[in-house]
């Protein structure tokens, strides 16, 4: 049990006992009362109050900046809502939004009686807000301080000793507890500058609002104090009349008029109270002003003394005198802004309505762009706050900032006000219209006017001086309030509108209680009770009178009687008199929803047919006419008609429910092989149609010449399966018990096993599934469906390989890709089992090794069998799918020491299967003994490897000695490489003129060391020496390099040599020549 909740409720419960029930005080007197309350609430201090416990999860991080009213919006709600939350006695909700857990963001009815729940328990008058007093105790609790509350004190009316009579001064019953505040007691009131008080700087002369000061106001008080009268010291080097207008604000509030500065002091008083400071809170006041003085005055204010604040704290502190910073007045010319004139609406008489313009008036903004950061409005008239709701800010009809709710000062002055502050609005120069829309709710008979009250209600910044502008009116006069004319509220008006959630599309026939449309019912200006409501339904198909048992309800309440809802065309009522008496009002800011409901079944003055069939339309009419006086507006008594015209629900369609089955598009014909296990015969899926659900009771399956192999049947539909049947019929019926809901749609397979004679032919099925709508109880059996077809055939095995590698030279001591066999499968899984490979040459291969090509899994490594020659991979079990293949490569590990002596060098190793054995899906083995080669795959030593290098000039100069070709020969680690000749192709390109071309000189480099004396260099195409300046013309096409007698040039194992060809070009028309084109040569290799 939580007894901190269990205080919190006995003290409202206590509370609620001397409120709602003074007559029985006498049995607990007055003081026993206040003892029992100062009891509790000690307690609840020692428990620590609800405001100081743990802070909710929406709360973390979070501080109350701003006020909040109905139809505010933010996290700072959310945390509002969190807050209520945690006691009993102001809980927003007990379920849905709002709830516990289920908190929003949005201040709506709930929130703000959970907000005044919590005022009143704190000693305060509930306010329509959560203002500065209730901000600052949220603050406090979020910052986990203790706030020590002291209770009211109770007692009996003035002129009453006891609870019973009359007060002979005052009137009142001596049964009525009086509750007195607390007197303030405690730290009292601490005056100090804020910590955002503004710095010494400039501001400029004529410049509205300048901010001269901020003060922070402390209350260490045990209750919230009123600071009612308030005196600041003009200072600096200026005149009294260089502060023309000073006020006092509270953020976006301003809390005073302009008061005028004399003998150097501004005095603010106000008995009801400036403003109030909550225990253990604290405020910050602006003082701001008017400024009309002379470029060089500095100008700033000072609190002298605490003798200079009136208030009812228990004392008031701070370091005095409390200077503020001093403002220099500089010249400078600020944008103008000026109101019209005219403001609209003028005096009216007005329905209750939403969205009403209450105030409209165009402004001239000159010179250039000025920002709006706040505006506010005030409202005079007879109309309460609670009549006119959800006010909107438009500049050029555009909304600006949040909907505001009317907040009374402590004048009771009615205000909304605009804080942009955060998303100032730019106001380019040239008219702006600037208009506010209100929903009139309330104030039957009442009336209001809007005013711009006055000129500090409006702040707009410079967009290059920063300064705020002092509105005034069009051709500079000077501002006087704006008003519009007086408004005066009609008397109520009713509205019905169709709900967007209104039912629409089809609706089941014979449906019991079957909802037929919604509508909102919304009172405006007062409350209005409905006295009797004339309700029809209009039936499509001819003999229809009425619905059985209609009904309507309000906010799902059933309210009048349940009886027929007729038709026009029966035969006695046109329709039906729903009488109501005073079960159905409604109220301003409160819409009802009325919801007509009826059974899909036709019952009218006798009529004993029901004429509603499959395609009946149905449509539900509020009747309307100017003579209907079934509504009362219960301020003005004014008889309403409601409503004055004919107001229709949606047209709905009589529907019986069905079932549709369809092939499964995904599941297509196909080749299978016998025999098959639990296969898959058919798939289809069936639906309900959206009206009703459908009880299905039968599913038949009917089957052609498959039926002679086939055991085992089964359907599966939805998440069930039917029964087995071992022995399969020509037609075969389940009979099941299964809701398909409305709308919905499940699977339906048909599975069976499929014996090994099944190997010609194609097979089908056909299913169709009969039910009963849940609702109208007819026949709904879908119609008879085929299923995909089957064809039966023989599986088929393939073995190949798919020409990776190509042919390829390899070196020795290395693993090698010898071949890729590709196994492919023809209707059914096939199993490889085993596999042979024979070679061109075993003697460089140490082992073979076969793997997975999609994996890298090695299946298996054998050496090779000198008795059958051949390598042999047994008890393989490769898996290929049905109709796919799988790639498997064989791998030639190569021994190292190859070397021609063993003939084991230079040998061609290609690859060829000549053996495999598989099987299909039930064990049945076969071989195939076809011979498929490979690529040729050359087995050396070592292999070179040779690359060409780029040459770094391949311009030609005759007669200068050039690089021709350059290349690179790399040795593999297996072993060095032994060079005795190489070729080089000559390619020669005599361009436009013909010339004599020629190589002269040509010499070998070995990285770069000329090597020229160990080879021969000779013409390949004459065979003579083309050495020195023999060389090699351009009838020549090759060059032939040959290491000397019985040299060889070595490359050691793993290392590289580059080599370069050089030589000396003659005869060359080169670069600059008067032909277009010049001549070349191109050396590669052969």
């Amino acid at each position: 049990m939580n007894i901190r909740k269990s205080i919190i409720t006995a003290i409202v419960s206590l509370t609620l006992v001397a409120m709602i029930a003074p007559v029985s005080v006498g049995a607990v007197t007055i003081a026993e009362l206040q003892a029992q309350i100062n009891a509790l609430m000690l307690q609840l201090q020692a428990l620590q109050p609800s405001d100081t416990g743990g802070v909710p999860a929406a709360c973390v991080g979070l501080t109350f900046t701003r006020n909040l009213t109905v139809g505010s919006t933010g996290s700072d709600v959310k945390c509002l809502q969190a807050l209520m939350n945690t006691s009993a006695s102001t809980q927003v909700a007990l379920s849905g939004a709002g709830s516990p857990g289920n908190e929003t963001s949005y201040f709506g009815q709930l929130t703000l009686v959970a907000v005044k729940k919590y005022q009143a328990q704190q000693g305060w008058t509930p306010a329509n807000q959560v203002g500065p007093l209730t901000r600052a105790k949220l603050n406090a609790w979020l910052a986990g301080g203790v706030v020590v509350v002291t209770p009211p004190s109770t007692g009996f009316p003035p002129g009453c000793t006891s609870a019973s009579g009359y007060s002979p001064t005052t009137g009142q019953s001596c049964a009525t507890v009086v509750v007195t505040p607390p007197t303030p007691a405690g730290a009292g009131l601490s005056v100090s500058l804020a910590s955002n008080n503004p710095s010494a700087g400039t501001i400029v002369d004529g410049q509205a609002l300048a901010p001269l000061a901020a003060l922070t106001f402390t209350n260490g008080d045990n209750t919230e104090i009123k600071v009612t009268g308030f005196k600041i010291k003009r200072i600096g080097v200026s005149a009294d009349a260089s502060l023309t207008n000073v006020y006092l604000f509270n953020g976006a509030t301003r809390l005073t008029d302009g008061a005028a500065v004399s003998s150097t002091m501004v005095n603010f008083n106000n008995t009801a109270g400036l403003f109030t400071v909550p225990s253990m809170g604290s405020v910050t006041i602006w003082v701001l002003s008017d400024i009309n003085g002379t470029s060089g005055e500095t100008v700033g204010v000072q609190v002298v003394s605490s003798s200079d604040i009136s208030t009812n704290a228990s004392s008031v502190k701070g370091t005095y005198p409390i200077t503020g910073n001093l403002m220099t007045i500089a010249t400078g010319t600020l944008a103008g802004v000026e109101w019209n004139a005219t403001t609209t609406p003028s005096t009216a008489s007005i329905d209750p309505q939403d969205g009403y313009t209450v105030f409209q008036n165009s402004v001239i903004v000159t010179t250039r762009a000025v920002d709006m950061t706040r505006i506010s409005f005030r409202k005079t008239g007879s109309a309460s706050n609670t009549d006119l709701k959800n006010f909107k800010l438009y500049v050029d009809g555009v909304q600006v900032g949040a909907t505001m709710q009317l907040v009374a000062d402590s004048l009771d002055q009615s205000y909304v006000t605009f804080d942009l502050s955060g998303a100032p609005k730019r106001l380019e120069a040239g008219t702006r219209v600037v208009k506010v829309l209100a929903d009139i709710i309330g104030g039957s008979d009442l009336n209001f006017t809007i005013h711009l009250w006055n000129v500090a209600d409006v702040t707009v910044v410079d967009t290059q001086y920063l300064a705020n502008v002092l509105s005034d009116l069009v051709s500079d006069a000077s501002f006087t309030k704006r008003s519009t004319g007086v408004q005066t509220i009609n008397a109520g008006t009713l509205t019905i509108t169709k709900l967007t959630t209104s039912p629409s599309g089809d609706i089941v026939d014979a449906a019991s209680n079957a909802s037929l449309a919604k509508f909102e019912l919304k009172a405006a200006g007062e409350k209005v009770k409905i006295e009797t409501l004339y309700v029809s339904v209009i039936g499509s198909t001819s003999g229809i009178s009425g619905l059985r048992n209609g009904m309507l309800l309000a906010n799902g309440v059933q309210i009048g009687s349940t009886t027929t809802l007729y038709d026009p065309d029966d035969s006695g009522n046109d329709y039906t008199t729903f009488n109501l008496g005073s079960s159905l009002i409604v109220e301003p800011g409160n819409p009802v929803t009325l919801e007509v409901k009826a059974d899909i079944y036709d019952l009218g003055t006798s009529d004993t047919t029901n004429s509603i069939v499959t395609g009946t339309t149905l449509k539900v009419r509020i009747e309307g006419a100017s003579s209907n006086n079934n509504g009362t507006g219960l301020t003005s008594s004014t008889t309403l008609d409601i409503p004055a015209s004919d107001i229709d629900g949606n047209s709905l369609t009589v529907k019986q429910g069905s079932l549709t089955l369809s092939k499964y598009t995904a599941y297509t014909d196909h080749s299978v092989v016998a025999p098959l296990t639990a296969y898959k015969l058919g798939h289809y899926t069936l639906t309900a149609a959206t009206s009703e659900a459908v009880n299905i009771s039968t599913i038949n399956v009917a089957l052609d010449e498959v039926s002679t192999y086939m055991t085992n049947l089964y359907v599966k539909y939805g998440t069930q399966t039917t029964s087995i049947k071992p022995t399969v019929a020509a037609t075969n019926a389940w009979s099941i018990n299964y809701n398909l809901a409305a709308g919905s749609t499940i699977d339906v397979m048909v599975l069976a096993d499929v014996s090994s004679g099944m190997n010609a032919g194609t097979g089908t099925v056909q299913v169709d599934i009969d039910g009963t709508t849940a609702s109208s109880a007819v026949t709904a059996d879908s119609t008879q469906v085929t299923s995909q077809a089957l064809t039966y055939t023989s599986g088929a095995f393939a073995t190949a390989f798919d020409g990776t590698p190509q042919n390829q030279l390899v070196s020795g001591n290395q693993s090698v890709l010898a071949g890729r066999v590709k196994l492919t499968s023809s209707y059914q899984d096939y199993w490889a089992k085993e596999m042979r490979f024979t070679t061109g040459s075993s003697l460089p291969i140490s082992s073979a090794t076969l793997k997975d090509n999609a994996t890298g899994v090695i299946l298996a490594t054998v050496p090779y069998d000198n008795t059958n020659s051949y390598f042999n991979f047994t008890g393989l079990s490769v898996l290929i799918p049905a109709s796919t293949n799988k790639k498997v490569d064989l791998y030639w590990n190569l021994a190292s020491g190859l070397s021609a002596t063993n003939a084991s060098t230079n040998v061609n190793a290609v690859a060829a299967l000549t053996y495999v054995k598989y099987a299909d899906t039930n064990g049945t083995e076969a071989t195939d003994t076809n011979t498929r080669t490979g690529k040729e795959t050359y087995v050396f030593k070592a292999v070179p490897t040779l690359s060409q290098t780029d040459l770094t000039n391949s311009i030609i100069v005759n007669g200068g000695e050039k690089e021709l070709y350059k290349f690179s020969i790399s040795a593999p680690t297996q072993g060095a490489i032994a060079i005795k000749q190489f070729k080089l192709n000559v390619t020669w390109s005599d361009a436009l003129t013909s010339d004599t071309l020629e190589l002269e000189s040509l010499k070998l480099l070995k990285d770069g060391v000329d090597i020229t004396t160990s080879v021969l260099i000779s013409n390949g195409t004459t065979g003579t020496t083309a050495e020195s300046t023999n060389g090699v013309s351009e009838d020549d096409s090759k060059i032939v390099f040959t290491w000397l007698t019985t040299d060889e040039d070595t490359i050691a194992a793993g290392s590289s040599t580059t080599y370069t060809v050089k030589g000396t070009p003659q005869g060359f028309r080169i670069t600059g020549a008067t032909d277009t084109s010049t001549d070349s040569v191109s050396l590669n290799f052969v």
